[in-house]
């Protein structure tokens, strides 16, 4: 009688090479569906930063060319000392004539998806009266918990080159998601000389 001499794998063997790659899968693929994950996140906090950014840019760039700087609204010149703490609104002239507004929306003006305690986009007025239209200038990603304006040199007799120094303080992302808190801040000074 002859034997055979190959020999195959039993079924143990078979259960357990099975078992061992079923759970090298699933470890493997949990970790692929977490970068996944953080790639997302890292991805919405870039496009909600360059949103910042540029609208941040662009509010840096109309006061720079802008004259008349009142903190805290209205039609003539206002300084906001860092002493008092500063303003929660800023109005100018922009070069091109139209009185400019910003502040930090708040209660209502944040729309349903906000509540007063927990702030809301960066606004922007055309004509900066308390009736007309405050259009939203940040994407809805972004939380504006604070922003203040520090404004100098806003009066002509003083011999001070008009000023403003903007912090916004905010976070991108809302929960259940993760939430990346920042502070910001810029100074910006009138072009045209004041002296």
């Amino acid at each position: 009688m002859k034997t055979s001499k190959d020999h195959g794998f039993t079924l143990v063997e078979t259960l357990v090479a099975v078992g061992l790659f079923a759970i090298v899968t699933t470890i493997a693929s949990s970790a692929f569906l977490a970068m996944i994950n953080a790639d997302r996140v890292s991805r919405s906090v870039r496009i909600a930063t360059d949103n910042l950014s540029l609208a941040l840019e662009d509010m840096s760039r109309r006061i720079k060319t802008g004259t008349t700087y009142a903190c805290g609204g209205g039609n003539g010149t206002q300084d906001c000392p860092l002493a008092s703490g500063g303003g929660g609104s800023l109005a100018f002239y922009d070069q091109n004539g139209p009185r400019i507004g910003y502040k930090r929306g708040v209660g209502s003006d944040c729309g349903s998806l906000y509540t007063a305690t927990q702030g809301c986009v960066l606004r922007q007025s055309v004509s900066a009266s308390s009736v007309s239209p405050w259009t939203p200038t940040t994407s809805h990603e972004i939380d504006i918990i604070n922003l203040k304006f520090v404004v100098g040199g806003s009066s002509s007799a003083d011999a001070i080159q008009p000023y403003v120094v903007i912090s916004i303080e905010g976070s991108i992302g809302t929960p259940p998601k993760p939430v990346t808190k920042f502070k910001m801040q810029t100074m910006v000074t009138e072009r045209q000389l004041d002296l």
